[in-house]
């Protein structure tokens, strides 16, 4: 799902609190999809839970950087530094994220650990690491749901008033398709508050805070500036 559609939804009235048109589940999500790249940035927190294990995401997203931190229960440690706009990624970890989690194909990862690598688009893995790292990657993934959606009544989500759209998010990259509950605001500008699913037997639970705050991505000194390969896990 891409934004090119959407610019005909600036002139529609959302439902609101003091009654307004209501509207489809379709046009909803895409509103929501719209307004949300539209942003000039957001937090969002993720949880990802398979068996024992669960992956924490603590990601600031901009409109051309990103910042991304990662903690797992195993262990592994990760961050990312995402210059979208100069094609530049910067990723660090300790070793066991540099062989698990990046999947590093290093000699000694250890003599590289928590120290900042530089992957540019040479390396073929850096779509994978640049994904999400921006508002529009972030949320054509997020809200890339398809198939019959359905919409809930309003509710109350953090103290917000809110709708859920449910889909089915399509098979990818080797991954089955899933379906997937995203909420968002319920107002004149609805922007997604959270976003569920299981996948695969995991959980997956996403939540969007602090629309709108100012957001400074800078390089970090003294990057490792050599061609990395990656395969993100």
């Amino acid at each position: 799902m891409g934004a090119a559609t959407i610019a005909s939804l600036l002139t529609l009235s959302w439902a609101t609190s003091t009654g307004a048109a209501t509207t489809d589940a379709s046009s909803l999500l895409a509103a929501a999809l719209h307004d949300a790249t539209s942003e000039t940035s957001v937090h969002e927190v993720a949880l990802t839970t398979q068996s024992s294990t669960t992956e924490q995401e603590d990601n600031d997203i901009g409109v051309n950087a990103g910042i991304q931190q990662f903690a797992v229960s195993n262990g592994a440690l990760a961050d990312v530094i995402a210059l979208d706009a100069k094609k530049k990624l910067y990723i660090r970890g300790n070793t066991y994220a540099l062989t698990n989690f990046f999947g590093l194909d290093l000699v000694d990862p250890s003599s590289y650990a928590n120290d900042w690598l530089l992957v540019t688009p040479k390396d073929p893995n850096y779509g994978a690491v640049a994904l999400a790292t921006t508002l529009a990657s972030d949320f054509d993934l997020s809200l890339d749901l398809k198939g019959h959606l359905a919409l809930g009544p309003v509710t109350t989500v953090d103290g917000q008033r809110a709708r859920a759209i449910s889909g089915t998010v399509p098979a990818q990259d080797g991954n089955p398709s899933y379906r997937a509950t995203v909420y968002v605001s319920d107002n004149a500008k609805p922007l997604p508050l959270t976003l569920s699913a299981t996948i695969s037997g995991a959980t997956y639970k996403a939540t969007w805070t602090k629309w709108g705050e100012k957001l400074k991505v800078v390089a970090p000194k003294g990057a490792i500036a050599e061609p990395i390969s990656t395969t993100v896990q």
